[in-house]
């Protein structure tokens, strides 16, 4: 049913080489939008279906802390609480 709604928001942001995931309520991506080229990063950096973004699992970041505080979050860089994600810029709602 989000099919035509994660096509629209890649074409206005995959570009500026993002992703686009639609996750469930337990902060699990099942859909994802990105660029074939990007495709080995991403999956790397975790940001691939079926990955586990819950708060409790990674801390502080953009799925699970959108999930668990139930409200549009922004969570940029060194924001996130592992180190290793420190790299990604992360919006979700």
């Amino acid at each position: 049913a989000a099919e035509a709604s994660l096509d629209q928001l890649f074409s206005a942001v995959g570009a500026a080489g993002c992703c686009v995931l639609l996750a469930d309520s337990d902060g699990v991506p099942v859909e994802r939008r990105g660029e074939a080229g990007d495709d080995a990063t991403f999956e790397d950096w975790g940001l691939w279906p079926g990955a586990l973004w819950s708060e409790a699992t990674e801390g502080t970041n953009g799925i699970g802390t959108c999930v668990i505080e139930r409200r549009p979050v922004t969570v940029h860089r060194d924001q996130h609480f592992f180190a290793r994600n420190g790299a990604l810029g992360c919006m979700a709602a």
